[in-house]
């Protein structure tokens, strides 16, 4: 869905900002601390993704976290939506897609981008709105667009939104590149 022209594509870097749920973090490296990844604000205010262990771990430690914070957010804003119309799905699936935030399969399995963390909260939302409204319709009917107009009313707001958010997000180089 939404498939657009990207920044290039980069490692996740100390010093690089990342746009975690919309918001700029700055990576800071802190390597002589135990840990893995966590959030914290500087003494000037600034929010801050920092990451330990090794240099050469960054990139692949920034991917796992912001994956995991992905899943964490997406299974609960699907458990509410599927809730609040009644549908069952069978599995959500977080992948690295490229050129879509979501889709929905026959067999009700719902795939989203690990990128979605990246965008705004409300970005998140609706795309996982959308796609458990393809749990009712499996196409782009008015009766699909009815359903998604129950989790949103400013529809046309968010479509527009949605494009501009993933045209900001850069395509993160893979751990393995």
């Amino acid at each position: 869905m939404f498939p657009t022209v990207r920044p290039p594509a980069r490692p996740f870097a100390h010093g690089v900002s990342v746009p975690l749920r919309g918001l700029a973090r700055r990576i800071i490296h802190r390597r002589n601390i135990r840990g893995t990844v966590w959030t914290e604000s500087s003494e000037t205010g600034e929010r801050l993704l920092c990451v330990a262990g090794d240099a050469p771990h960054i990139n692949r430690r920034i991917h796992d976290y912001l994956k995991r914070e992905a899943r964490r957010d997406i299974e609960a804003a699907v458990q509410h939506h599927a809730a609040a119309i009644g549908v069952k799905y069978k599995r959500i699936t977080i992948r690295d897609q490229s050129s879509r935030w979501g889709s929905c399969s026959s067999n009700k399995t719902l795939s989203f981008s690990w990128r979605l963390i990246l965008t705004p909260p409300y970005v998140l939302d609706y795309i996982v709105a959308h796609e458990v409204a393809h749990l009712v319709e499996l196409n782009h009917s008015a009766r699909f667009w009815r359903t998604v107009h129950r989790f949103e009313p400013e529809l046309e707001r968010m479509r527009k939104d949605m494009r501009r958010s993933w045209s900001h997000v850069p395509a993160w180089v893979n751990e393995a590149a």
